[in-house]
């Protein structure tokens, strides 16, 4: 009823305050676009960085447990079969230190992968599946150079000790997240288990559905999600923030605008 009356009487060309009406009916609509467009293009934001995590991070499933190489390579061949699998493949993550000339040690991670089961990593130049070597990221120009890694070897008399190797960069990849190139060494599953003298390899999976998530054995795999728990509790949490803001903010606009209409009116 108000609004009703507003717009015969406060936007009425015969009343003598109309541009102020206007006026405040145009700030109210660009505020409500501007939270809708910001709080939209977050969401968005958020959601490349989901999709990105399960890409890279933890796929989306993994297995709980460690296999040898061989065993591992088996259970790709039987999950490839399955028409709810996209893609299979071995992988395993072994933290390391890199340092190149005299410049300090930087903290990566090295990615022992089957490289061409991952179309997702992109070959900038060398050769990624060298049997002697690692690759970078493009952002990290050492391509022919050689730098030292320090990382943990299972030993002979404790479980790990620290060793220091000097490996040569035989390529660089790129993807399409930063923060995985910026953080990760690509090798062969091989190379790396020579390199640590062990093999504890994980299979990552790639569904064709989100749906099919259900499908598999809870014991026996992991979800994305659960990979990342604490990482997407503290996203799900922001979401649940900023749409908790939205809300508070679009009532307060209702306030004022019925307050505005009604004095508008008097």
């Amino acid at each position: 009823m108000i609004g009703h009356i507003a717009w015969r009487y406060a936007f009425s060309k015969t009343n003598k305050n109309r541009g102020v009406s206007i006026r405040i009916a145009l700030g109210l609509a660009i505020a409500i676009l501007a939270i809708l467009v910001t709080l939209s293009i977050m969401q968005a934001l958020q959601g490349a960085q989901f999709d990105l995590i399960r890409r890279y991070e933890s796929y989306d499933l993994s297995t709980r447990e460690e296999y040898s190489l061989s065993e591992a390579r088996t259970l790709v061949r039987e999950l490839a079969t399955q028409p709810i699998v996209k893609r299979a493949f071995v992988y395993e993550d072994v933290n390391v230190l890199l340092q190149h000339s005299s410049t300090e040690s930087i903290p990566f991670r090295i990615r022992a992968l089957d490289l061409d089961e991952n179309t997702d990593i992109l070959a900038i130049s060398g050769d990624l599946h060298s049997s002697d070597g690692i690759a970078l990221s493009f952002r990290n120009r050492f391509l022919g150079d050689e730098v030292t890694l320090t990382f943990l070897r299972s030993g002979k008399q404790v479980t790990q000790v620290p060793k220091q190797q000097t490996i040569r960069v035989t390529g660089h990849f790129a993807t399409h997240s930063g923060e995985f190139d910026q953080s990760t060494i690509l090798a062969t599953p091989e190379f790396v288990s020579n390199l640590i003298g062990s093999e504890h390899y994980k299979v990552g999976i790639m569904v064709t559905d989100d749906k099919e998530l259900t499908a598999f054995d809870s014991k026996l795999f992991i979800t994305y999600k659960e990979a990342n728990q604490a990482l997407y509790q503290a996203m799900e949490l922001e979401q649940k923030m900023m749409g908790l803001l939205l809300f508070l903010l679009i009532l307060v606009i209702i306030l004022h605008l019925h307050t505005s209409s009604k004095r508008l009116v008097n």
